[in-house]
């Protein structure tokens, strides 16, 4: 009788061992099947958010840039600097300048400054930026065109003014990106770790605009200390796609990254992996 008791106890525990064994497998199998959905989730949400404000992102430089060469081009600027060039202090020519310069600020403008084909300012609107905390050539574009920081991100071009195919002036003009900041400030609606950045390069160091986890311009190491690549490397690189790697800050992180067409510029968007799986 004693040995059945035993026997029966034994059974007792083995099987509720095998029950503890079950659900200990079920339980980190349902962690790991909605660690990998969550994983997924997120990825195609990242680069589908991330493609869109790409193209965003395009399209205000590309638009802003055929602002401001479109006014190199008007007919009447190149009429005026043209006597202007050939008549110092001409009463006419350099008052009609002013009054151009200041009506092109209603199309959005910040600053707007004419020159002359010496280099001498003609006429003059707006309030150009003086002191920016980061300035970044732009690639493939034509003039010197820049990205600026100064509290806020704006566009500087310098356009050739061409007339019978010589060089007459020069205009020079900056306006804000209203879109572009905003998509940077409205990363964080992705949640308490959500990030937009976007950098150039800069030799073997990226130079970074202010982003909403770090709100001052910021250089960094393409690669951690280990030697592995930051998400944002990959984007310089002219590459497209979605990593689980640690970032600037040493986190670990869910990042889409890619470049911003031939500009020269490279885009992530990315959240704290902990903030990922937190809910799970």
């Amino acid at each position: 009788m004693l040995h059945k008791e035993i026997n029966h106890h034994r059974i007792l525990l083995v099987a509720g061992a095998i029950l503890i064994a079950v659900a200990l497998f079920t339980g980190i199998m349902v962690f790991y099947v909605m660690q990998r959905h969550a994983e997924q989730l997120l990825s195609n949400s990242l680069q589908s958010s991330l493609q869109n404000r790409k193209q965003l992102t395009i399209s205000e430089l590309q638009r802003d840039i055929d602002k401001i060469t479109t006014i190199s081009t008007r007919p009447f600027l190149i009429e005026q600097l043209q006597r202007a060039n050939e008549h110092a202090n001409d009463p006419l020519a350099i008052p009609a300048l002013d009054r151009a310069t200041r009506s092109f600020l209603v199309t959005g403008l910040s600053s707007l400054t004419l020159y002359g084909k010496n280099g001498q300012i003609l006429a003059h609107a707006g309030n150009p930026i003086q002191h920016p905390d980061l300035t970044v050539q732009l690639d493939n574009v034509s003039g010197r065109v820049q990205l600026l920081s100064a509290g806020k991100l704006f566009l500087r071009a310098a356009i050739a003014v061409i007339d019978a195919g010589q060089v007459i002036g020069n205009v020079v003009a900056e306006i804000p990106l209203p879109t572009l900041n905003n998509m940077l400030n409205d990363a964080k609606n992705l949640g308490g770790t959500g990030e937009l950045a976007l950098c150039a390069p800069a030799g073997g160091e990226m130079q970074c605009f202010p982003t909403t986890l770090n709100p001052q311009v910021f250089t960094l190491s393409k690669r951690t200390a280990q030697g592995v690549p930051l998400p944002m490397a990959h984007a310089l690189e002219g590459k497209t796609g979605f990593i689980t790697a640690q970032d600037y800050r040493h986190q670990q992180v869910i990042a889409a990254y890619t470049p911003i067409d031939n500009f020269g510029l490279g885009m992530v968007l990315k959240m704290d992996s902990a903030e990922l799986y937190a809910p799970i």
